[in-house]
Parts: structure tokens; sequence; C-alpha cells
């Protein structure tokens, strides 16, 4: 289980961590717990984390008192069900979160007591532990070489391309991931990713519409792709499944 603390106060970060750590090994939780001040940092180990995570945001973050929600935002796009837990000093803020949509689990206080903000993250604990005890299996996209892992939703996958010799961009609709790797070892992970070109893989199911006269493949997203001539029999084969 992956557990992530985004919070600018290097003690209060530590703090925190020892707190999860030794709730965690009271309930017998293998953890592996990230701490940052940098909300670009923690966006970026998601994808090759656990597919079930547990989030303690920070809401203000240098200066920012909304830095928290909007990472939590960005988290979403990601994550859509891990465990969002704000940690603040503004319980004010509470309302204004809802207006966010990140479902978040609970608000922690900062000036609370020591024993009620303990309470809470074991309550946390516990409900990260139930909700993992029968998990549902993501359908995500899964690259797991000697240079990297990436972990993707297949649902926002529009297509991969070669951006540069051994180097692969995964494209989707929240953002662009860059791999190595070859469109080859790509192709095989899964039986909806199809070889259109000589430089693309898409994802089937997100295909809106083909142009067979112009050879252009739609994609939900609004991006079109180039397939070549000796691929179209093989296409419609698949779109018509």
């Amino acid at each position: 289980m992956a557990i992530f603390i985004l919070e600018d106060d290097v003690m209060q970060a530590q703090q925190l961590k020892k707190q999860l750590q030794e709730t965690c090994t009271r309930y017998a939780i293998d953890d592996t717990i990230y701490t940052t001040s940098r909300p670009q940092e923690l966006i970026s180990w998601i994808p090759t984390s656990s597919p079930y995570a547990l989030y303690f945001l920070d809401i203000e973050i240098k200066g920012d008192n909304r830095q928290g929600l909007k990472t939590a935002q960005q988290i979403r796009t990601l994550d859509p069900t891990g465990m969002i837990v704000f940690i603040t000093t503004h319980a004010e803020l509470a309302p204004i979160s809802y207006e966010y949509m990140v479902s978040a689990f609970t608000y922690i206080v900062k000036q609370a007591p020591l024993e009620k903000r303990l309470q809470q993250i074991t309550a946390c604990i516990e409900q990260y532990a139930k909700n993992n005890a029968n998990p549902a299996i993501p359908d995500d996209f899964i690259v797991d070489t000697a240079w990297t892992t990436v972990r993707l939703p297949f649902s926002t996958l529009q297509y991969i391309m070669t951006a540069e010799p051994h180097r692969l961009e995964a494209i989707t609709t929240q953002q662009v991931v860059q791999f190595y790797g070859t469109l080859k070892e790509v192709e095989g992970i899964d039986t909806r990713l199809f070889r259109c070109h000589q430089s693309y893989v898409v994802y089937v199911p997100n295909i809106r519409a083909i142009d067979y006269k112009a050879r252009i493949i739609h994609m939900q997203a609004g991006v079109d792709i180039p397939f070549s001539r000796r691929n179209l029999r093989k296409l419609k084969a698949l779109i018509q499944r």
C-alpha cells in the first residue's frame, strides 16, 4: 500500500509519517510512505505507485492556502479511487473543498488535541485497510520494463507514439507521459491496443470515428491519428467486434 504526505513543514511531515508508521505496524499493514513539500513531485509518483493509495494533503503549501485542494484535483485525474485526507490549520476551508469535487474522506485540524488527531489517523488507516481487503481490479495500462514503470487508466488513454528512438509518449485525456520502450513491446500488452501505423499504437475503445478514404482515426479526445493502408482490414475488424 502507498501512503503520500504533502506537507511543507518538515517537522510536521516527519511527525505525521511516524504516527502513520506506528498505526500501520499496529494493524500489520505493509506500507510505503512518500513525503514531499512539492505538489508536482507527489503527482509524478502516482503512475509508478501502488494502485491503492492514501493521501494526506496539507491544504496550505508555501503560502497558497488552496494548493492542497488543487493538488487533490490533479490526483483525481490519475487516481479516481484513492483516499484523500486534508490536514489544515484552516478548518473554515472545509466547506469550500466541496467545490473542488475530490471526495475527501476527512479533515484533520492541526490545532486539535493529539489524542483526537491520532483517532482520526487510526480511522483513516482502518478504512484504508477495509477498502483494500477486496479491491476492485483496476483496468490500467501498465508498462513495466528495466527502465521504467508506468500505470495509466485505460479509460483515459488515447494513443502511444514514438517520440524519439526507444522513447515513447502515452497521450491521455489529462496528460502526456514519456517512458522508455518500443511500440512492439506496447502493442502486445493488451488486445485493445492496435499498431495502426509505424509510429502509433491506438487504444481501440477510445476511437470515435474512422475516415477510411483519408486514412485518419478520430479519437474521443479530438485528436487525429494516421493509419497505414495495409492495416485497414484489421482496423475494420477490430471496430466491428
